[in-house]
């Protein structure tokens, strides 16, 4: 059905090419008036207007999904458009851009279009605390500051989710089980967030060293926030939560076990606080 007063102005409204596509029944052609098939067999992804954005901005992150999903390219002039109108996306309800998120995250590569929304602006539109991440810098045991860190980190994971990669298969036997969908997107919301609380929590001692005690109490609070603006669910928020508060006692439970004081208790410990998160 059209709706507008020509195919051509219905068209004209929608929000890439690759959707501006219609079939008449009469004879049964496609009707192109934006060049979509060819963006198709091209596989971009390429705005139709730069109005679509501005009338709903959450087509700025649905660039990156459709991207994700079909793997196709964002053209450079789409690409430049999302720039200019990142900003917008934080008056979009928080509900619509966790559904995109979440199909993002949900893809095995989802890592490439984490950083082209991030070189876009766009990532800390909707994660605005993100922004202190940069320039943030770390101790000597790493070698990127905390927004680096954590886009390696999360390219780490997903590799580990997708391929075991560095993980004993018997582990993983126990492992695959527990991943569905949803909490493989949790876990990767989760590492995209677990270092929030560093910038915040930041001290130099007097020998030059860098600490961030407490940074991920301090995390998960911030958390909570953002939480209640992308309108998660009590079980998605809790899940999320108790990853980032806890995200460091796995290291700690390997620390202890690298010098020999690891005990039964300490593992135990961890898993009652998890609970049903484990």
């Amino acid at each position: 059905a059209v709706d507008g007063p020509s195919i051509e102005a219905d068209m004209s409204r929608r929000d890439f090419t690759v959707n501006a596509l219609a079939l008449s029944l009469s004879d049964k052609q496609i009707i192109d008036c934006t060049g979509g098939l060819d963006d198709l067999k091209q596989k971009r992804i390429r705005m139709v207007s730069e109005t679509a954005f501005i009338q709903d901005p959450i087509r700025l992150v649905r660039a990156y999904r459709f991207g994700a999903m079909l793997d196709f390219c964002i053209t450079p002039d789409t690409a430049d458009a999302i720039e200019r109108h990142a900003g917008r996306i934080q008056d979009t309800a928080g509900e619509r851009i966790w559904a995109e998120l979440f199909k993002i995250f949900n893809r095995t590569r989802a890592h490439p279009w984490i950083i082209q929304m991030a070189d876009s602006g766009l990532l800390f539109g909707i994660f605005p605390d993100m922004t202190a991440l940069r320039g943030c810098a770390q101790n000597r045991y790493h070698e990127f500051d905390v927004l680096d860190h954590t886009f390696q980190a999360f390219g780490h994971l997903e590799s580990i989710l997708h391929s075991g990669a560095g993980i004993p298969e018997d582990i993983l036997e126990n492992i695959r089980p527990l991943i569905d969908q949803k909490r493989g997107a949790l876990l990767k919301l989760a590492m995209l967030l677990h270092d929030f609380g560093k910038p915040a929590t930041r001290t130099g001692d007097h020998r030059g060293n860098i600490h961030f005690y407490g940074h991920e109490k301090t995390g998960a609070e911030i958390f909570e926030g953002i939480a209640q603006r992308l309108k998660l669910s009590n079980l998605e928020t809790r899940f999320t939560r108790e990853m980032i508060r806890h995200h460091l006692k796995p290291l700690h439970l390997f620390n202890a076990d690298q010098a020999g004081t690891l005990t039964r208790r300490g593992i135990t410990r961890l898993f009652l606080r998890l609970q049903e998160n484990t």
